[in-house]
């Protein structure tokens, strides 16, 4: 009696199949590397089978299947060159815009001085930004404003 396990051939002994017992094949006995190879032939010829059909891919499908991948990975690569570019620009623009309020000195929201903050490079706030204990005496009573930007 022959058994699959793992896709592996394997002999299931029964007491009937041996020889009173011992380790001698009876005439029940199968080959098991017989029917390995049987079954490999067998699974080869399937797949023989299957390839005229179109079930399996060829080695021409795959190729094209390879190429059309690459394609899609190339478009990929284009399309995110194009957003960087994209990303770039609007920096670009955000960047003039700033140095163009940097040179008013002026807040664009309320009209009060701009102030560097030391902590970052490049950070610039309303003189009216934050707690009104921490601004300059002329900027105390005014509302707070929240105008902020960053120059590189």
């Amino acid at each position: 009696m022959l058994i699959l396990l793992d896709k592996q051939p394997r002999l299931l002994y029964t007491a009937s199949m041996m020889n009173e017992g011992n380790n001698e094949r009876g005439p029940n006995m199968v080959d098991y590397k017989a029917a390995a190879r049987k079954a490999v032939e067998t699974r080869r010829q399937n797949q023989q089978a299957k390839i005229g059909t179109g079930t399996i891919p060829t080695g021409t499908d795959r190729r094209a299947k390879a190429w059309k991948c690459l394609d899609y990975l190339r478009r990929r690569q284009k399309e995110k060159a194009q957003q960087a570019t994209q990303r770039l620009s609007d920096h670009e623009e955000t960047q003039a815009r700033n140095r163009t309020i940097l040179e008013t000195g002026k807040c664009p929201q309320c009209g009060a001085d701009l102030v560097r903050n030391t902590a970052l490079t490049g950070w610039y706030q309303c003189a009216c930004y934050g707690n009104a204990d921490r601004r300059k005496a002329e900027y105390r009573e005014r509302p707070g404003c929240s105008f902020q930007m960053f120059i590189d």
